[in-house]
C-alpha cells in the first residue's frame, strides 16, 4: 500500500494550502492519463506543459484531489467537480517535500541512494537483489530517477518494506543533494566520476562536485561507500566525514574486486570482504559488472547483512533494460544490446566487454552511435572513445551520426583502417553495413546515447526482416 493523506497532512508536509476541502488521497500521480483512484494529482508545470490544464481529466479518471500552482486554482475550480484543491508556489517542489515527510515515516525502513557517472542503474538492480534477500525491498522504477520520478518513488514506500534502492540522476548542479535531502538515505554510494553531464556542470571538476552532494547530504549517522579506484570519489567521500565503506581492486577496500571473467552463462567475480575470499556467479555479462557487484556487496557490508545473503543476492541480478542484453541474430551472431544510454567512459567499457567476448572465437563489430551531452569537449571525447576503439581488435566500426565522425576519426588516426569504419546517419543504412559483413560467429556491439534512438539497429539487426525505419534519422536531440 503506497503513501495515504488526508489534505491537512498534505498541508502540512508539501507547504501547501487547502483551497477546497475534501480528501483523504490513496496514493499520488503526475500523469492524468495513468490516474490513481481516490489518489492526489500533482499539476506540474514546465517550460512546454502545464499539469493544471489536466485537472479535470484526472479527476474524471478517479482522483480525489489535485495540487496546483497557487496562480491556477480560480482557472481549475470549474474542473475540479467535488475534489479537493490544494495550491502551492512550486508544485514540484511540493511534491518533493511531501515525499520527504512521508518517507521520514517510515522509520523502520534502511534506504540506499546510489549515483555515478557510468554504472549506476545496474548497480541499482544488484543492490536492490542484495536487499531483496534480506527483506522486503522497494527499488527505483525505469528512468524515475529525478526530481519528479524519485519523489513518486519515495511515496510507492509502505510500512511493510524493510528496504529501498533509489537511483539518483542529474541534470544540473544541487538536483542529487535535493534527491538526497527528500530521501534521507542510511547509506550514500557514488560509482565512479567520469566525463558525463558537461553540459550541466562544466567540467569534471564540476561532475565531481555535483556527484559528491550525495555524501554531503548524508546525516551524521549515515554511511557513505566509495569506490576505492576513483580518487575523486574517495575525496569526495573522505571531505563529507561520514562513515566510509570502500570497494574496488585497491589493496585495503573494504570490498576488494580480486578478479571478475566470464565463465559459462554469466560472470564470475571473486570479492574478499569480512576477513575471506568469495566467489559471486553472476548471470550477467561485462567485466565492468564487477565493479558494480563490488559496489553492491559494500552496501550490504554497510548495513551489516551476512556474506551468505550478499552473495545469493548477486546471483538473482538480471540485467535491466538495454544494458549489455545478449541477443542471437538471425545467422547465428551475438548481439550485445547495450542502447540504453552511452558515455565515454560507459562506451570503453562495452568494448572491452566485446574484446572479452570475440576471444578466439570470431570477429568484433561494434556499432557506436553518438554520445550526447558532453559539451564543448564533445568531438575530443569522441576521438579519445575512436582511438580507445582502434585498440579493441575491430574488424568494423560503424559510426552512427554526426558526432560519431569524430569517433571514426580517432579511430583511423589510432591505426584501424579505413576500410573497417564507415559512417551513416540512416538506421537502415547502419543496418545493411553490419549485415553484409557479419559472421555468425562474430560478436555485435550496439551502443549509442538515448536521444540517438540505437535500438532501432538493435531491433532490425535481431530480427529476420532487418527494418529500422527506412529514412529515419538519427535524433541528436535527446539525453544521456
Amino acid at each position: 500500500m503506497s503513501a495515504r493523506f488526508t489534505a491537512e497532512q498534505v498541508a502540512w508536509a508539501a507547504g501547501a494550502r487547502i483551497a477546497v476541502p475534501g480528501g483523504p488521497f490513496k496514493g499520488v500521480f503526475t500523469d492524468s492519463r495513468t490516474p490513481v483512484k481516490r489518489g492526489l494529482f500533482v499539476a506540474l508545470r514546465g517550460p512546454t506543459f502545464d499539469g493544471s490544464d489536466f485537472v479535470a481529466q484526472a479527476v474524471q479518471g478517479g482522483a480525489a484531489g489535485a495540487l496546483v500552482p497557487s496562480d491556477a486554482i480560480e482557472k481549475v475550480k470549474p474542473q475540479a467537480a467535488r475534489a479537493a484543491l490544494l495550491t502551492a508556489p512550486d508544485t514540484g517542489r511540493a511534491l518533493g517535500n511531501l515525499a520527504a515527510g512521508w518517507r521520514r515515516q517510515l522509520t523502520g525502513l534502511e534506504l540506499v541512494c546510489i549515483t555515478g557517472s557510468t554504472g549506476k542503474t545496474s548497480t541499482k538492480e544488484l543492490i536492490a537483489e542484495v536487499l531483496a534477500a534480506a527483506g522486503p525491498t522497494l527499488k527505483t522504477e525505469g528512468n524515475l530517477n529525478n526530481e519528479v520520478g524519485v519523489p513518486l518513488t519515495l511515496l510507492r514506500l509502505s510500512e511493510q518494506h524493510r528496504y529501498a534502492a533509489i537511483e539518483c540522476g542529474m541534470s544540473h548542479l544541487g538536483e542529487i543533494a535535493r534527491l538526497a535531502q527528500w530521501s534521507d538515505p542510511d547509506v550514500g554510494l557514488v560509482t565512479n566520476i567520469a566525463p558525463v553531464h558537461l553540459e550541466g556542470c562544466g567540467s569534471i571538476e564540476g561532475v565531481a562536485h555535483a556527484k559528491g552532494e550525495l555524501f554531503h547530504a548524508l546525516r551524521d549517522t549515515a554511511t557513505a561507500v566509495a569506490n576505492a579506484d576513483d580518487a575523486r570519489v574517495l575525496a569526495q567521500a573522505r571531505l563529507s566525514r561520514r562513515k566510509l565503506v570502500t570497494f574496488g581492486a585497491a589493496f585495503g577496500s573494504d570490498v576488494r574486486l580480486i578478479s571478475a571473467h566470464h565463465g559459462g552463462p554469466g560472470l564470475r567475480v571473486e570479492l574478499e570482504f569480512g576477513g575471506a575470499r568469495r566467489m559471486a556467479e553472476l548471470k550477467l555479462i561485462g567485466t565492468h559488472n564487477g565493479y558494480n557487484a563490488a559496489a553492491a556487496a559494500a552496501v550490504g557490508v554497510a548495513l551489516g547483512l551476512d556474506a551468505e545473503i550478499i552473495l545469493r543476492g548477486l546471483a538473482n541480478a538480471t540485467t535491466p533494460g538495454r544494458r549489455m542484453r545478449p541477443v542471437r541474430m538471425p545467422n547465428g551472431a551475438l548481439l550485445i544490446d547495450d542502447c540504453y544510454n552511452a558515455n565515454p567512459a560507459s562506451t570503453k567499457a562495452a568494448l572491452l566487454t566485446l574484446t572479452h567476448l570475440v576471444r578466439g572465437k570470431g570477429r568484433a563489430i561494434a556499432v557506436l552511435g553518438d554520445m550526447l551531452e558532453l559539451g564543448h569537449t564533445e568531438l575530443d571525447l569522441h576521438r579519445d572513445v575512436g582511438r580507445f576503439a582502434a585498440g579493441a581488435g575491430l574488424s568494423l566500426l560503424v559510426c552512427v551520426g554526426e558526432r560519431a565522425k569524430a569517433l571514426g576519426e580517432g579511430a583511423q588516426e589510432a591505426g584501424l583502417a579505413a576500410e573497417s569504419i564507415e559512417y551513416s546517419t540512416d538506421p537502415a543504412e547502419a543496418v545493411r553495413l553490419v549485415q553484409a559483413r557479419v559472421r555468425p560467429e562474430d560478436v555485435v556491439l550496439v551502443k549509442g546515447s538515448r536521444g540517438m534512438k540505437m535500438e532501432r539497429l538493435s531491433d532490425a539487426l535481431a530480427d529476420a526482416t532487418g527494418s529500422a525505419g527506412e529514412g529515419q534519422k538519427a535524433n541528436p536531440t535527446g539525453g544521456t
